[in-house]
């Protein structure tokens, strides 16, 4: 009988292992993907999320999804990318993402594959988004750089002007890089009026257990079955 529960112990102390705890549950900062009236007519353009979903506070979380309604096609590129906040009007640019393509009018998720930087986040640390209208690709020192030729008009359609409630600003077209600052101490954000812009995009966190919360979850297994073979 004691060999039994032995191996039952071990059986069931294999699966706590093999399964874990689950990850936190998704969190997500952004507007929703949805239709908008307004195209966005202007090249290359950068866009950056000052909504109400953000900040996301920094937990080891890492971005891993970007979705977006694209209500054009024909050759548009996108390139997501993350920003560390100060809070008081300053964006750093902490990671790129890879340049992503509208393949349907309508709502598209993809993975956002850091080509540069790192898309985890740090405890202490606030973080925001955005994106821009053109494509990038690794430059073979560990830095991007943007395709010639590739910023077009935006596939994100908006909802505009003057909403202070889920609002996003915008920048110039330069290139981007880590360490790119907008806003305060930065590239100038909203310089031509026209404010108060809501684009359907978002981004997605997941902040994975760590492999001391699968042991703790592991060890709380099998003081639970111990009790009750008792």
């Amino acid at each position: 009988m004691r060999g039994m529960i032995s191996r039952r112990v071990v059986g069931i102390l294999g699966v706590i292992v093999a399964c874990g705890t689950p990850a936190d549950a998704e969190s997500v900062i952004g507007s929703a993907t949805i239709f908008r009236d307004h195209l966005d007519s202007s090249v290359g353009l950068t866009l950056i999320y000052r909504g109400a979903t953000q900040p996301y506070v920094g937990d080891g979380g890492t971005a891993t999804t970007f979705s977006i309604f694209a209500n054009t096609l024909g050759g548009t590129w996108v390139t997501p990318f993350l920003l560390e906040s100060d809070g008081v009007g300053s964006y750093t640019v902490v990671a790129i993402g890879q340049s992503v393509q509208p393949a349907a009018i309508g709502s598209e998720s993809f993975d956002f594959a850091s080509i540069a930087g790192a898309a985890q986040t740090l405890a202490g640390k606030t973080y925001s988004f955005g994106y821009q209208n053109a494509r990038y690709q690794t430059d073979g020192t560990g830095g991007v750089a943007r395709v010639a030729g590739s910023a077009t008009s935006g596939a994100i359609p908006f909802t505009g002007y003057g909403i202070t409630l889920d609002p996003w600003s915008y920048a110039s077209a330069s290139e981007l890089y880590v360490g790119q600052i907008y806003g305060d101490g930065g590239v100038a954000l909203d310089f031509g009026g026209l404010t108060g812009r809501v684009y359907s995009a978002n981004l997605s966190f997941v902040r994975v257990p760590t492999p001391g919360s699968l042991a703790l979850s592991a060890v709380g297994g099998l003081c639970l079955l111990r009790r009750r073979v008792r």
